[in-house]
């Protein structure tokens, strides 16, 4: 079944107009209950407008409809947390490291928030188990090295700030598009059939223009609306907290 309205909102989404996209899948909604798709989008789509408790009514429709889904407990439990409920945002991730254990990023995750509710000790062991099944996360390390900062284990973390600095060294370029600012299709493993035939639809897909910029204080709020699904939104979360650390040294 064709369903143009879910396609011309994820079109809304790659132009960055999530606003606009939103009434889109509500229509989709109504053509299709329970259209995963257009449920899974619509809740991002709020979320990045800023309407985290709109976004977690729709995560918790998609947590009925797909327990087991690991994906769908991670971003709640960011919406959650950005909702101020980071207790309940805790479960959220803890459910998602049972169902997933094998992925580092349910780990680092689980970690800011700890980090963020000052249980900086379980927050770094969760880093070092990121780390342990992907020693390539820069992220991690530059994380696991603020906390380790913070404790005052000054040459552990000045060991994490190298090993992070150097899985990011010729890395610089990629600082010029920040996700944070990227119009990309909000996609889960539902989607890729319905985006495969919006070519079919005529929908055509616009790319924002995305000038390099540095980021100052007053984007920390958005970038943390996807640190935890983007690894590089991460990694230029890292580059925000190690510049915004040492000018508080």
């Amino acid at each position: 079944m064709s369903n143009n309205e879910f396609l011309l909102g994820l079109a809304k989404c790659k132009e960055g107009n999530f606003e606009d996209a939103i009434p889109f899948f509500s229509r989709s909604l109504l053509l299709i209950p329970n259209h995963i798709p257009s449920l899974y989008n619509r809740a991002k789509a709020l979320h990045k407008i800023g309407k985290f408790s709109n976004a977690i009514k729709d995560f918790n429709v998609l947590v009925q409809l797909e327990p087991n889904n690991a994906d769908f407990y991670t971003d709640r439990g960011v919406a959650l947390h950005m909702d101020d409920k980071s207790e309940q945002a805790l479960t959220d991730f803890n459910k998602a490291v049972a169902l997933d254990p094998s992925n580092p990023y349910r780990y680092s995750s689980r970690a800011f928030v700890k980090a963020k509710m000052g249980n900086v000790f379980s927050a770094i062991d969760d880093y070092n188990q990121c780390i342990k099944l992907d020693p390539e996360d820069a992220v991690a390390y530059n994380n696991l090295g603020l906390l380790e900062q913070q404790l005052g284990y000054k040459q552990g973390a000045k060991e994490s700030f190298l090993k992070a600095d150097k899985l990011t060294a010729g890395e610089k370029n990629q600082f010029k598009k920040s996700a944070m600012y990227e119009s990309m299709p909000i996609e889960t493993k539902h989607t890729k059939k319905d985006i495969s035939n919006s070519s079919k639809q005529g929908i055509k897909s616009a790319e924002a223009d995305n000038p390099s910029r540095k980021v100052s204080t007053a984007d920390y709020l958005k970038i943390i609306k996807e640190i935890f699904t983007n690894k590089n939104t991460q990694k230029e979360f890292m580059r925000f907290t190690k510049d915004l650390f040492k000018r508080k040294s």
